[in-house]
């Protein structure tokens, strides 16, 4: 009795100390003039890359956080739309869109294993820029297992008929295929998303058909596009007379299906009901286990705050991801999400949550009154919303309920995660990033406690209930966590960018 006492205590020790948090040190950060992405963990070294006033750096630093080195990219053109790392096959590659006489280029350029440039940059693809003011920029897409990347063309508009151009690689950017298709779509480009590429190399995408003068959907088309072929095979889901919302895509790659679920009203109100989904077969297209999941009472009577109307609890959940098991089910989590202010109440889609669409530019002449072109949803660019000066925006990100579903998407079971959070003019501090390790899942999220503004951790798994993890070691109360920016980098590994009044750090957190 007294060992095995002993041996838990030594487990609950062990589990203390393996949680640890390292901090890089500070840096000056102007939101308005910089931006950074975390590359991730790359042989030994960990890297991230920073724009600062349009000059572009790579930090290289040790298991430690502390700065080995600073390399600056000074071979990038000036007009630089767009950058991305991707890691393939032990090699780091930034891929890198720019225009020049009116052209938009997307180019290449690959990192040895010890962070410096192997070769001159390559140019991958051009595109005329058209006369239209609103320019796509280029979708660069890598498979779960990392062997496969694509690079699609921004879709040409012709009458609602547009032109998708695919380049497929292989982990050795090797041209495989260059496939060129047409495609139509009543509601325009922007209902020509989700893009997700399979290991197989097949391109995964939906083209959403809306109701008129509304953002409810009436059908939904899952489009497959085989990886050797110029043709699209499709799976139509209709809804009948639901109004369906915030559609979600994802591909189970270890199961060759397509798990797509959103949300669902019925009547003239439109208070959300419940949610959709069903999985489609990538071999034949067949739709299997199509289910309409309703919120029951208990769970509207335990989710709703105060002053909320019972019926419309659920108007503001936006579903953020789909999680497939191994054993064929599947997990979606969903947060409340909203704003307030001047223009009253509106849900709040976004863009860091849904990387579904590639960043576009505007083009604003040569007329010398601010830049030639400006960015939308830059992937790793703070959201923020348009204000207006003489307002106050608040946003809200409240509770996240996690559905368990099994391989006919029935419902099993639902877990509900208590939190408020709000931020006025911006939305830096407030929702929470998901840790996925293979057995379980970690949120992590800012509360307001007795010390101040701490990040919380909880940790879940299938079958069992949420559970608050102790509150982590080494925390600053004088940092404050953009847990929402944070980027996993190993299983249980994640860096979360940190800011001091106008300073910004990184901190590494090892579970």
């Amino acid at each position: 009795m007294k060992g095995s006492i002993i041996l838990i205590l030594c487990f609950w020790i062990n589990s203390l100390q393996s949680q640890e948090i390292s901090y890089s040190a500070l840096e000056s950060s102007n939101d308005k003039s910089s931006s950074f992405d975390i590359i991730g963990r790359f042989g030994k070294q960990i890297l991230i890359y920073r724009n600062i006033r349009g000059r572009h750096y790579i930090s290289v630093f040790n298991n430690d956080m502390s700065l080995a080195r600073k390399m600056e990219l000074d071979f990038l053109p000036r007009r630089v739309l767009k950058v991305e790392f991707l890691k393939v096959d032990k090699q780091l590659l930034l891929f890198y869109q720019h225009e020049k006489n009116r052209m938009l280029f997307c180019s290449l350029v690959r990192f040895n294993t010890d962070v410096r440039v192997a070769r001159e940059p390559e140019n991958l693809d051009s595109v005329a820029i058209a006369d239209s003011r609103d320019i796509g920029l280029y979708n660069i897409l890598q498979s779960q297992h990392n062997a496969r990347l694509m690079v699609i063309q921004p879709l040409v508009n012709t009458e609602q008929i547009f032109e998708i151009i695919t380049h497929l690689y292989d982990e050795k950017i090797n041209l495989l295929q260059k496939t060129r298709i047409l495609i139509g779509s009543p509601g325009g480009a922007e209902m020509i998303r989700d893009f997700t590429l399979a290991n197989n190399g097949d391109l995964v995408f939906s083209r959403a058909i809306p109701r008129s003068e509304t953002e409810n959907l009436r059908r939904v088309d899952i489009l497959i596009k085989p990886a050797y072929l110029d043709t699209i095979r499709m799976a139509t889901v209709r809804f009948g007379d639901l109004a369906i919302q915030n559609l979600r895509l994802q591909v189970d790659n270890l199961h060759e299906r397509i798990i797509v679920a959103g949300l669902f009203a019925r009547g003239k109100k439109s208070d959300v009901d419940g949610f959709f989904s069903a999985g489609i077969r990538m071999d034949n297209n067949s739709i299997a286990g199509g289910q309409n999941t309703f919120f029951s009472d208990s769970l509207r009577s335990e989710v709703k705050i105060r002053n909320n109307i019972e019926r419309s609890v659920f108007n503001e959940f936006v579903i953020d991801e789909i999680i497939p098991y191994t054993n064929g089910g599947y997990a979606l989590v969903m947060e409340k999400r909203y704003s307030e202010g001047g223009r009253g109440t509106e849900r709040l889609f976004n863009p860091y949550l849904d990387n579904s669409l590639p960043g576009r530019m505007q083009y604003n002449d040569f007329s010398g009154n601010g830049p030639v072109f400006t960015m939308t949803n830059t992937p790793y660019n703070p959201f923020r919303l348009p204000i207006d000066p003489k307002s106050i925006l608040k946003n809200i990100a409240g509770n996240v309920l996690i559905f368990s579903m099994d391989s006919s998407s029935v419902q099993q079971e639902v877990q509900l995660l208590r939190k408020t959070q709000s931020e006025e003019n911006t939305s830096t501090l407030i929702s929470y990033y998901l840790m996925k390790n293979g057995s379980d899942l970690k949120l992590l999220f800012n509360q307001k406690e007795k010390a101040g503004l701490l990040l919380n951790a909880v940790s879940w798994k299938a079958g069992e209930r949420i559970r608050r993890l102790p509150t982590l070691k080494d925390l600053r109360t004088d940092y404050r966590y953009m847990s929402k920016f944070a980027k996993q980098i190993a299983v249980n590994e994640l860096i979360i960018p940190c800011l001091n009044n106008s300073f910004l750090s990184f901190a590494k957190v090892q579970f």
